[in-house]
């Protein structure tokens, strides 16, 4: 989202996948590859809901002087056509990209180059921006690597924290937020009964109440 809102990339108007999902009375819904479940009825109206979310993000990024980041998981799918991320696995919920997508493990050195890309399209558009970075602290639900669940999740959480260290530490407008290693240290008691990786409510109103207290100011400004 970045990228495109810089200018870097532009998507084409016949880049999006024909599925056999009936969502508008048709055996066949157009969906965006780039954003999670966006279908449209017919091409025109995919690509007119899409330019709608598109300018919305755009307004944010133009306006915003602070940006939070959570970063999940090292595992992601590029389109085989372009070399582009997709926004969701193959076939998520019904929706394609069974036959256009491959698998890719990220490593570090991408990771941390697409912070450095990230934060320097923040800067040239508000040079006094901040940044907040966390790692999401909910676990691989599956892998596609082929490695145990467990140990996925480690590897990709691990290289992911290890990136934000590197970037928090290059960066004086870059803060670490350390929600990851809240929950961590809580351990099983922080997440939901019903499937031990989403996190209690509770738990996070406590992450956020130690947010706001470790940077937010409070009362009138002097």
């Amino acid at each position: 989202e970045f990228e495109r809102f810089a200018g870097i990339w532009r998507q084409s108007d016949d880049d999006y996948w024909s599925v056999k999902r009936n969502l508008f009375g048709r055996s066949v819904s157009y969906q965006d590859p780039y954003k999670r479940l966006t279908f449209g009825a017919d091409p025109e109206k995919l690509l007119s809901a899409v330019s709608q979310v598109n300018s919305v993000i755009d307004s944010g990024i133009s306006d915003a002087s602070i940006f939070f980041f959570t970063f999940g998981m090292a595992e992601v799918f590029k389109k085989k056509d372009n070399g582009l991320i997709a926004g969701q696995k193959p076939a998520y919920l019904g929706g394609g990209g069974s036959t256009e997508l491959d698998f890719h493990a990220s490593r570090f050195v991408e990771n941390y180059e697409n912070l450095e890309q990230i934060r320097a399209i923040i800067k040239a558009n508000n040079p006094h921006a901040r940044l907040v970075v966390t790692v999401s602290p909910v676990p691989l639900e599956r892998t596609f690597s082929g490695n145990d669940i467990v140990v996925a999740n480690m590897a990709g959480k691990s290289m992911l924290r290890a990136c934000l260290e590197e970037f928090s530490d290059n960066y004086d407008d870059v803060t670490y937020f350390p929600a990851y290693e809240i929950v961590s240290m809580i351990g099983e008691s922080a997440f939901e009964r019903r499937d031990l990786r989403h996190v209690d409510q509770k738990v996070v109103s406590t992450i956020m109440h130690g947010f706001v207290s470790a940077h937010v100011q409070t009362g009138k400004p002097k």
